[in-house]
């Protein structure tokens, strides 16, 4: 099954990424996440504060696994091969509020950090078939934008765990005729019969 790995983590940060139990500290709204990568969704939030995620590589580990599965009603064998993956996801928080605000943009990205290392982050991933494997230490990157305004910039990096894996049809054999035959050498003809297990043996010798 295919897997919106950037929409996992999109809902993931809209559902967490805020301190509950700080009243200056709001859940970021829909237009205020963006998923790098959506050309045809302009940025249309008029909010001095923003998240950007964005896939930046996937890592394959291990060797490939096979499985082999039968399907007695429809006769059909299949050859199921899988590998396990790590998705590396970038999270940047920023705010161009003042800079009694630089705090807020701060904890958001310490916030997913350190529920991407708890049974929280999990049970979330685990409904798209993904594992929360770590997070990586909040990197404070806050500096002068492109525009010339000083921006609090804030990311963190999330590790993901994928099974990956696809089906194709394979070869099969549901029956195997196997006779036994006595067999010779002409060396051996006399001296040391043996026995052997074959589909077709020509026992005539010259």
């Amino acid at each position: 099954m295919a897997v919106d790995i950037l929409a996992a983590v999109y809902e993931f940060v809209k559902a967490y990424a805020y301190n509950p139990e700080d009243a200056n500290s709001k859940p970021l709204t829909a237009d205020q996440i963006i998923r790098a990568g959506l050309n045809d969704a302009p940025v249309v939030s008029t909010s001095t504060e923003l998240c950007i995620i964005a896939h930046v590589s996937t890592i394959r580990h291990g060797t490939n696994h096979y499985q082999y599965e039968y399907d007695q009603s429809q006769e059909s064998y299949k050859e199921r091969a899988s590998e396990m993956l790590e998705h590396i996801i970038s999270i940047d928080f920023l705010s161009a509020e003042p800079m009694q605000r630089q705090e807020i943009t701060a904890e958001r990205a310490q916030i997913i950090e350190l529920l991407a290392r708890s049974p929280t982050a999990v049970k979330f991933f685990a409904k798209y078939g993904l594992s929360s494997l770590f997070a990586e230490n909040v990197t404070n990157v806050t500096g002068w934008d492109e525009t010339k305004n000083y921006t609090a910039r804030y990311n963190v990096q999330l590790h993901l765990g994928q099974r990956f894996n696809v089906a194709t049809d394979a070869d099969f054999f549901t029956r195997v005729n196997v006779r036994s035959v006595k067999a010779h050498t002409p060396e051996t003809r006399e001296s040391a019969p043996g026995w052997m297990l074959t589909e077709n043996v020509d026992n005539n010798h010259d």
